[in-house]
């Protein structure tokens, strides 16, 4: 039997926030905030995808968050993070942990 390491990990403070991905490349968030761990992003639209990624973000180099997906960015700020609508406007939520 190989010995079992269990470890806790807690954070100080949790921010929340929403927003709505346009037909313009923008910023996650506008405020600041830090992040010990990271941001976790979900798209709420029923139908349309959004893309994720750096301020160079395009339909064509991002990552495509599909509708009702999540996903977890091990990032410091979350103003390095941006989003992009797909066809229509898409609104999501997002935590900063």
């Amino acid at each position: 039997m190989f010995p079992v390491q269990i470890s806790k990990q807690t954070f100080a403070k949790v921010s929340t926030g929403q927003g709505s991905a346009g037909a313009a490349t923008a910023a996650l968030t506008a405020s600041p905030r830090v992040a010990a761990y990271g941001v976790y992003i979900r798209n709420h639209h029923a139908t349309a995808h959004m893309f994720v990624g750096d301020s160079n973000l395009t339909a064509a180099n991002g990552f495509r968050l599909d509708c009702a997906q999540s996903i977890w960015i091990p990032v410091e700020d979350p103003r390095d993070i941006y989003v992009l609508q797909d066809t229509v406007a898409v609104t999501y939520s997002f935590l900063v942990v």
